[in-house]
Formats: structure tokens, C-alpha cells, sequence
């Protein structure tokens, strides 16, 4: 019997927190989000994509890529529409940020991230207000740099000289 009601509760539970679960649709602003490169300044050309992430905090691991990626095109993004599924009620305000890295890096930015001279870039976390369903809630990207993925002897080199020099500061 314990059982039964432990079910029941359970599925009651699910039901009613899943029932308000709702799509968001939002529409990204195509063509005013500027990628440049960070050592020459200049927008980026041919052969990146980026994507939008969306979540909670300031933590970006919890984000999650919103639909397919996006192409850039003379260094502005091209986005479209998308869906989020917010779970329960449509939320206050949403959360995003823009990544961009080069196509041959690898398929996500994550995975690019990992490339050693690989460009890549993200935007500053930002928050907009959604519109009331089924109107698209306008989002536009924040300009933002890519730029190269350091090499591990570099970052290691880099370790080595700031030890030193606070051992040679601690002796005097």
C-alpha cells in the first residue's frame, strides 16, 4: 500500500511540475553581432561558426547550446529563430551568451576550446526580458573577440616565470 501511494505521489509530483513546462520562442538578431579578432582587430572572415547558450548564473558550464550553430559572415553572426523549453512557468528574464570559434577546430566550442592555436571566443553573459508567447523574444549577442587557444608549454612558461620572480621578490 505504502508503495501505491509513493507512486501515486510521485506521478502527481512529475504531472504537475512538468505540466507548466512551455516553449520560449526567441529570435536572434542576425547581422549586429560584431566577432573581431583580437590581435588585429579586425572582424573575422570566413570559417567560424558560433551558437547561443542559455541558463541560470554566472557558471557557463550549465548553459546549454540552443539549437544548431550559426554561420559568421564577415564578422557578424547570423542567427534565426529557437525554442527554449523553460520548465513551469515563463521565467522573469533568460540568461545567454555567444561563442564563436573556428569551424575547422572542431564542431562545438567546447571542443575547439581544446585546440591549441585554435580562435575562439565568447560573449558576456547577458539577460533579456521575454516576450508573452508565441511572440519571439528579440535577442541580440554582444560584440565580442576570438582569440587563439594558448599552447600548454606556454601556459606552463608562463607558471615558471611568475613562480620565479615571487622567489626572487620573497628574498629580498
Amino acid at each position: 500500500m505504502k508503495e501505491m501511494v509513493f507512486v501515486f505521489v510521485s506521478l502527481t509530483f512529475g504531472l504537475l511540475t512538468n505540466i507548466h513546462a512551455q516553449g520560449i520562442p526567441i529570435d536572434i538578431i542576425g547581422g549586429q553581432t560584431l566577432v573581431t579578432d583580437c590581435e588585429t582587430g579586425q572582424p573575422v572572415g570566413t570559417g567560424y561558426v558560433s551558437a547561443l547558450y542559455w541558463g541560470s548564473g554566472t557558471d557557463r558550464r550549465s548553459y546549454v547550446q540552443v539549437g544548431g550553430t550559426m554561420p559568421v559572415t564577415n564578422g557578424r553572426i547570423f542567427g534565426g529563430s529557437r525554442t527554449i523549453t523553460a520548465p513551469g512557468p515563463t521565467p522573469s528574464s533568460l540568461s545567454f551568451y555567444g561563442a564563436a570559434w573556428q569551424s575547422a577546430a572542431g564542431s562545438s566550442y567546447e571542443a575547439a576550446s581544446q585546440v591549441p592555436g585554435a580562435r575562439v571566443g565568447q560573449s558576456e553573459i547577458f539577460t533579456v526580458t521575454p516576450s508573452a508567447p508565441p511572440t519571439p523574444t528579440p535577442v541580440r549577442i554582444p560584440d565580442f573577440q576570438v582569440c587563439p587557444v594558448p599552447e600548454p608549454s606556454a601556459i606552463v612558461l608562463t607558471a615558471v616565470g611568475l613562480g620565479l620572480f615571487g622567489l626572487v621578490r620573497s628574498r629580498r
